[in-house]
């Protein structure tokens, strides 16, 4: 070995042995002259004996690496980017000249032992390919959008719903294919979900092949990146076009029923008064009476007509409950113990204790004194009605947020499972015949209702009933 031989070797022993990445030294016969630190467990026998070959031999492209090698000592030009397999591990590697002294003595080859990186990606890639499969099977449009709010992906229900496809509308924006002005409120609702990174719902209006709208409820979540920063919003859209149309056929179906339910009550509730006054009505027409007969003819018209005309007036009160003109503040206690002065009697004779806990504080309301103070009645009486044989009424009020909360509780009949959803219908009565028209509650949840409160009446058969109204509290300088 020359002493120019023995330097290079020196040379390259110390750069190979301090590299970071797997090398070997080859000569022009192919064999492996010196191995670095990073490489030399997987090595054979005495490395300056091992060939090329033998070192790979369980490699399918050692032919392309001794190819590469020989070329590195005619072209003197290096290779980069080629793959081996050898021993279940994968190698990225080049080969390049080593010239010492105007001349190649060496070839090095560099190996990056990329094993890990091949696993991970695939891994990467099979979670990527598992992602999209979950998109592509959505029932509910998922799109991404870019910065600008230009769509980027669009899924397999966004194309089925929209009759759309990827090519019609990747580039475009998302508030382009919303119909009128709702484009606006679509880039307001991304824009906010960019500034915000926090997730954002609006119902917009959405436009299909042929301009066909649909109606879409919209989520937007920010996508971020690794290092927390926006890099788009995945926008959630469900299709809510059918299900509409269908609460609509529903919601039109009852009213239908109500409205059948009501002209049947109605029907009865005005047809025995005239019934009666008809009767009476003949009775003069054809008859020769005395005068103590035709006056109590004339009192059972009068009475009949006055029975007819109460209806109508609870039908009018249930359809108009309130005029705006009358609205007042006043504290909600006020009117429920006006309502129980005028019921005294009636709830003594019926032996009904009473057990009243009204909240002063902040139990202020602002409406209809007159039309709540009828509601108010309404129940009560519903609540003595039901406790024929005496019992227990329990009166309460409370501050909840920014409501009066009042509690009726009875310890009468109650109502069964099969009626507590109909307790509110026009004519629906859990009376014996002639005893109340059905109107009460009616009357009262839309009094209620008028007052932007809320009526719930929980019950169990034998085991009495508990009525709850919530009215918003009156603010202050009202």
């Amino acid at each position: 070995m020359s002493k120019r031989t023995s330097q290079a070797e020196s040379l390259l022993a110390c750069i190979l042995d301090n590299a970071s990445v797997s090398m070997l030294c080859v000569d022009r016969d192919l064999r492996v002259i010196l191995a670095g630190r990073g490489w030399r467990t997987h090595l054979r026998g005495d490395k300056e004996a091992d060939e090329l070959r033998q070192v790979f031999a369980n490699s399918t492209q050692v032919d392309e690496l001794e190819e590469l090698v020989r070329n590195a000592f005619l072209t003197r030009k290096p290779v980069v980017g080629r793959r081996l397999e050898d021993h279940n591990r994968h190698y990225e590697y080049g080969v390049a000249p080593f010239v010492w002294h105007k001349k190649v003595v060496y070839a090095i080859i560099v190996l990056r032992d990329i094993t890990e990186e091949l696993r991970l990606g695939e891994e990467v890639r099979a979670v990527q390919r598992y992602v999209a499969s979950i998109v592509e099977s959505a029932s509910d449009i998922v799109i991404s959008l870019d910065l600008s709010g230009q769509i980027v992906t669009w899924n397999n229900a966004a194309h089925r719903i929209t009759g759309l496809s990827t090519q019609d509308v990747k580039g475009r924006k998302l508030s382009e294919l919303c119909p009128g002005g709702s484009g606006g409120a679509m880039s307001r609702a991304i824009a906010e979900t960019l500034k915000t990174k926090r997730i954002g719902t609006v119902r917009l209006p959405f436009c299909g092949r042929g301009g066909e709208e649909r109606t879409v409820d919209w989520a937007f979540s920010a996508m971020l990146d690794e290092t927390g920063g926006v890099d788009g919003v995945v926008a959630v859209g469900r299709d809510l076009t059918e299900r509409l149309e269908a609460e609509a056929h529903l919601q039109q179906a009852d009213r239908l029923a109500a409205l059948g339910v009501m002209a049947g009550g109605i029907a009865h509730e005005v047809r025995n008064p005239l019934a009666v006054s008809a009767a009476a009505a003949q009775l003069l027409l054809k008859r020769r009476l005395d005068k103590a007969t035709q006056a109590e003819c004339a009192k059972k018209i009068h009475s009949g007509i006055e029975r007819a005309s109460s209806i109508i007036e609870n039908l009018l009160r249930f359809a108009r409950p309130s005029e705006p003109g009358r609205q007042s503040v006043f504290d909600i206690g006020h009117v429920i113990r006006d309502a129980l002065k005028l019921l005294e009697n009636q709830r003594k004779l019926a032996r009904i204790k009473l057990h009243l806990s009204l909240n002063r504080l902040g139990a202020t309301i602002r409406g209809n004194r007159t039309l709540l103070q009828q509601a108010f009645m309404n129940l009560l009486l519903n609540a003595i009605d039901a406790m024929p044989d005496g019992g227990r009424l329990s009166i309460s009020s409370s501050r909840k947020d920014d409501s009066v909360v009042v509690r009726l509780k009875d310890t009468g009949s109650g109502i069964g499972p099969k009626e507590i959803n109909k307790v509110f219908d026009p004519f629906f009565t859990t009376r014996p015949a002639g005893k109340g028209s059905g109107l009460g509650l009616s009357i009262t949840h839309s009094i209620i209702d008028q007052h932007s409160g809320h009526i719930e009446i929980e019950s169990a058969e034998g085991r009495g009933s508990t009525v709850t109204v919530a009215l918003p509290c009156a603010k202050e300088g009202s």
